[in-house]
């Protein structure tokens, strides 16, 4: 079964690890994500395009397809 995690990065000389933030069945909508706190129409579309981050902001989000091994 495959799926896709959404996580948040933190720009603190890798001193914390990713954190989770939801998983989805299948991808994710710009709709899906707008429900999310703090996340936008503009950042959800850089998202969906696996871009990283924005600019030189302190946190961002990752979306990464995964694949359960059960």
């Amino acid at each position: 079964m495959k799926g896709f995690i959404l996580t948040e990065s933190y720009n603190l000389y890798e001193q914390q690890g990713d954190y989770f933030i939801a998983w989805f069945q299948s991808k994710p909508t710009i709709e899906d994500l707008i429900k999310i706190d703090d996340i936008g129409e503009y950042q959800a579309k850089h998202i969906l395009s696996n871009e990283g981050r924005i600019k030189d902001e302190n946190s961002w989000y990752n979306l990464e397809e995964v694949e359960s091994t059960n």
